[in-house]
């Protein structure tokens, strides 16, 4: 037999605590396994309901569907107010996939803040009677209730009498913008209703935008006065109601294989400017306003002129729900190495830079304060999306109504500071009617227009100022004017590998200093250009 020695009392009670203390442990563990799976995205079995996390306060079911329109059909949408919280969901499983997968590499704005996609524990949504429009299950009606996501161009009743009247006669439509952009219409019979439901629920009107939600409204009659833009009536116009020949309810195909209601959208171009107010305060100093290639200084302060064209909202499922005049931009998924020069570089292209701040607690998010509504507008729908370096910018409007000024801004990595006024700069092109004529606000292209470069600049010298920048060198120069008729300056083309490289340049090259062969400065000038090729 051999006997075990005899353990100090102290040492047995240590034994006996760790030995009754084992399943309490356990048990801890066990809660934060739980916990911690609810967040792991690899471990919740994929379903037809994504849970959204981060929701920003006052968003409404139509900033749910919005984020996830592109995506496919929207069933259900529930909000968790208190804990920031939603449900959504699909209509099949692909398209609650295709979200969550999405979600992983690309950030998704929501009224201007990230939102976080995960897959829910249930199957479905619990149907409950909430307040607002519910989404389905309503009763047939002869009236329709129209939602339309990403409005980047008008809606009128002319439009919407263009899409309906293929399916249905139209008798009143009311437009109205209460929560972001929808329309009434009303038809003569249920079937006519049911008919233009089938036949345009889930649809674009326009390529890649307008995209319609029709639901059945309560509402028996529309009250119409008068025939505008946003009321239609088919009586006041002395036209009289027809039976259209009844066609059988067909199931409509997937959203992304739909082709658009309207094939070509309004040309946003830059055809008659409108006057805008001028947001510069009367402290602003009067003889650094200049603006565009080859200004003179214009004797008088004018008023701010921008394109037409280009709606009232913004995309990114963003919508013009933060102030009456949003002008303060919110900028996700920048590279590390972005300064507000930088910024300024890429949104002087679509309007006057007031301001631009990199957030230091936030990496790659920045602020930047456009002059004029319209300018913010224009900015977002054509940069948002962006391929910059290895990545996307993601654009969204902020709350905030201006970018409160920082007298001591902390440096970033680079010495520059993280925050800039750039009030009056003279490198800002929408200051006078003349400058703002020469400019052509488009979506970034892989060919740029340079202009204001050295008289006597060559290809090998053009080329050398990227390289200096540590940015991809164009792949073709074309150089237009090189001072051979007295011009004091050059211009021409120039033509990059990628999207993504021509931004990189646009960011970094734009109102570099060139010096030409005599040792004079040139502030080299950079714009997207609609040409297909350097030539």
């Amino acid at each position: 037999r051999i006997d075990h020695p005899t353990l100090p009392v102290h040492m047995e009670l240590d034994m006996e605590r760790k030995r009754t203390a084992a399943p309490e442990m356990d048990e801890a563990a066990e809660k934060r396994r739980k916990v911690d799976n609810d967040f792991d995205l690899h471990r919740c079995p994929p379903s037809k309901v994504v849970h959204v996390r981060a929701v920003p306060d006052g968003s409404t079911q139509y900033d749910m569907m919005a984020a996830v329109q592109q995506f496919g059909k929207v069933s259900y949408v529930t909000l968790m107010p208190k804990v920031r919280q939603a449900l959504i969901e699909m209509e099949d499983l692909e398209s609650a996939i295709a979200v969550v997968e999405h979600g992983k590499s690309n950030t998704v704005v929501v009224k201007g803040r990230p939102v976080f996609f995960n897959f829910s524990k249930s199957q479905t949504i619990k149907r409950f009677s909430e307040p607002g429009p519910s989404l389905e299950g309503q009763q047939p009606n002869h009236v329709l209730l129209f939602t339309i996501f990403n409005p980047l161009y008008p809606i009128t009743t002319d439009v919407i009498h263009k899409i309906c009247s293929p399916h249905g006669v139209v008798v009143r439509i009311v437009i109205f913008h209460k929560n972001g952009v929808q329309a009434m219409v009303e038809f003569p019979t249920v079937d006519d209703a049911a008919r233009v439901k089938e036949k345009l629920d889930g649809a674009d009107i326009y390529a890649g935008c307008c995209t319609l939600k029709i639901e059945y409204s309560k509402s028996q009659t529309l009250n119409v006065r008068q025939n505008s833009e946003e009321t239609w009536d088919i009586n006041l116009i002395g036209q009289e109601l027809y039976q259209p020949t009844p066609v059988p309810l067909a199931k409509p195909p997937l959203l992304e294989r739909r082709e658009p209601l309207v094939p070509t959208p309004p040309a946003p171009a830059y055809v008659q400017p409108r006057a805008a107010q001028n947001m510069f305060s009367p402290q602003a100093d009067p003889t650094a306003m200049y603006g565009g290639p080859n200004l003179r200084q214009p004797q008088q302060q004018q008023q701010l002129r921008y394109p037409t064209g280009y709606g009232e909202y913004g995309a990114g499922g963003a919508t013009a729900t933060f102030s009456s005049d949003p002008r303060v931009l919110m900028v996700y998924g920048l590279p590390t190495d972005i300064n507000c020069y930088h910024l300024f570089n890429l949104f002087c292209q679509y309007g006057n830079v007031l301001k631009a701040k990199i957030l230091m607690n936030k990496q790659g998010t920045a602020m930047v304060e456009m002059d004029h509504p319209q300018a913010a507008t224009s900015a977002l729908r054509l940069l948002h999306s962006t391929p910059l370096r290895n990545g996307r910018m993601e654009l969204g409007y902020s709350k905030h109504s201006s970018i409160m000024s920082n007298p001591s801004p902390p440096p970033l990595h680079d010495g520059t500071p993280s925050y800039v006024d750039f009030t009056g700069s003279r490198n800002n092109r929408f200051l006078t009617e003349e400058g703002s004529s020469k400019n052509r606000v488009i979506s970034p292209t892989k060919v740029l227009h340079f202009y204001n470069a050295p008289f006597d600049t060559t290809d090998s010298s053009i080329t050398k100022v990227f390289a200096d920048h540590q940015v991809s060198p164009p792949v073709a120069v074309k150089v237009f004017s090189r001072g051979e008729r007295g011009e004091r300056s050059s211009t021409g083309l120039l033509e990059f590998g990628e999207v993504a490289d021509a931004a990189q340049a646009m960011a970094f090259v734009n109102h570099a200093e060139l010096k030409s062969q005599s040792g004079q400065v040139f502030t080299i000038k950079l714009a997207f250009s609609p040409s297909p090729h350097a030539q």
